[in-house]
């Protein structure tokens, strides 16, 4: 029995064909239909664009927790074998002003970074 054989797309090259098309043609200098001779450009976010992402998570951090607690470990008798220590748990608060600024100035330069 004979192998079928595909009939040929009838709908012209496929778009990443195109797409890789138009690359080569820039790569050589030719001028392509959107006025443009140089390479492709990927866009990709600036390092003020990532800074900003870092902040707004900070801001947000900020705002859901209020502080930061850690704990802190005090020896209060050391005479010879015999030792003791005590625990403290201590918090520095963080202001809600302190994250809105964070969110606000992340997302200035999340914008900022974008443009071109």
């Amino acid at each position: 029995m004979a192998a079928a054989t595909k009939a040929p797309d009838s709908r012209g090259p496929s778009i990443p064909m195109a797409l890789n098309l138009i690359h080569l043609c820039r790569l050589q200098g030719v001028q392509v239909s959107d006025g443009s001779t140089g390479p492709i450009k990927e866009r990709t976010m600036k390092a003020s664009g990532w800074i900003g992402v870092v902040l707004i998570v900070i801001g947000i951090v900020a705002l859901a927790w209020g502080g930061i607690t850690y704990t802190h470990k005090k020896k209060v008798i050391n005479m010879g074998p015999i030792q003791a220590s005590h625990k403290e748990k201590k918090t520095i608060p963080l202001p809600p002003i302190l994250g809105i600024v964070c969110i606000v100035a992340g997302g200035g330069l999340v914008v900022a970074g974008n443009r071109k």
